[in-house]
């Protein structure tokens, strides 16, 4: 996982971005944003964004998100 992906993450859970709802649009957008950039393989990219959703202590569902974001890039 490249380090901006982590930075990135980080960043939108500090500065707190709106509601939980938009929070999640940007976490879900920079998922999306960091596979495009970087042309990671979606699928280990999907996993990886998983683990990190909970290792900075997302909820299940948010991380199954945000894992389904990364998943998804076309």
């Amino acid at each position: 996982m490249p380090t901006a992906a982590i930075n990135g993450l980080c960043t939108i859970l500090n500065e707190d971005m709106g509601t939980s709802g938009d929070l999640m649009n940007h976490y879900r957008a920079h998922a999306r944003a960091i596979v495009r950039k970087y042309h990671l393989d979606r699928h280990r990219a999907a996993t990886e964004f998983f683990r990190l959703a909970v290792e900075i202590g997302m909820e299940l569902y948010s991380a199954q998100l945000l894992r389904d974001a990364a998943k998804n890039v076309r």
